[in-house]
């Protein structure tokens, strides 16, 4: 199935912890001008019943810039690549110096 149906169904059902994410994302954008979600996960309670793939839901929509990739710290990660964003505002910003 498309990633389009599955962030639809995440949207619906995982409304309150993608928007928790979201903020946390917002808020490490402003310390650090960017963000992956190994930045995010630490600071987000995931519930045990949750499945933890719905955070690839997180940076998804027209709030979020792509910036690059790079390799995932965590362990269950296996070195694979991670992807960076910037919130939307903050290259906003940036132009505008």
């Amino acid at each position: 199935m498309p990633d389009r149906y599955w962030d639809d169904l995440h949207e619906k059902h995982r409304k309150e912890l993608l928007e928790e994410a979201r903020s946390i994302g917002r808020e490490i954008c402003l310390e650090k001008g960017e963000v992956s979600i190994e930045d995010v996960r630490p600071l987000l309670t995931i519930p045990d019943h949750i499945d933890k793939r719905v955070l690839g839901s997180v940076f998804r929509g027209p709030d979020w810039e792509f910036v690059r990739y790079q390799t995932g710290t965590r362990a269950s990660c296996h070195n694979r690549a991670v992807a960076v964003f910037q919130f939307v505002e903050n290259r906003q910003m940036e132009l505008d110096l």
